[in-house]
């Protein structure tokens, strides 16, 4: 099955602000796009959200995972198998994702810090992942595996 959302036509920039809309309806006070090595290639959404004190967080958008995703999968035309589409696809399936996480935050099925919590910046501009990936956190990893 092709990655979701391949044949999106929607530019980048109007999929950033409907991203921008539900990072607000979640509580983000500042938002900010970070760029990568050229002035047009968006790599992430950094937020910040008031939960007990002001928490950043960080939404990286893999555009080389999805570019890879394309080309290996045949259903996909290879004249959707290109950098600037990859981007659109990518920042469409990040929106899709938080309409999803904003729908669970609606249904109190969990809360923003539940949802958003991989994403949190720690340290070093690390997010909670990357510092959990890069450590292997034994410590926060159930020893007895019945349990």
């Amino acid at each position: 099955m092709p990655i979701m959302n391949y044949t999106t036509s929607i530019k980048v920039s109007k999929t950033l602000s409907e991203i921008q809309s539900l990072l607000i309806k979640c509580g983000a006070k500042q938002i900010l796009l970070e760029y990568g090595s050229n002035s047009e290639d968006i790599t992430a959404i950094s937020f910040q959200i008031f939960l007990y004190k002001e928490l950043h967080f960080r939404l990286p958008s893999n555009h080389a995972g999805i570019l890879q995703s394309m080309k290996m999968d045949k259903k996909v035309p290879r004249n959707k198998c290109t950098k600037e589409h990859a981007q659109k696809v990518s920042w469409r399936i990040i929106k899709d994702w938080l309409e999803a996480q904003l729908a669970l935050i609606q249904a109190e099925l969990a809360t923003n810090i539940e949802i958003f919590l991989p994403y949190m910046l720690i340290e070093n501009g690390q997010t909670f992942y990357e510092a959990f990936k890069e450590r292997k956190l034994d410590t926060l990893l159930l020893e007895d595996k019945n349990v």
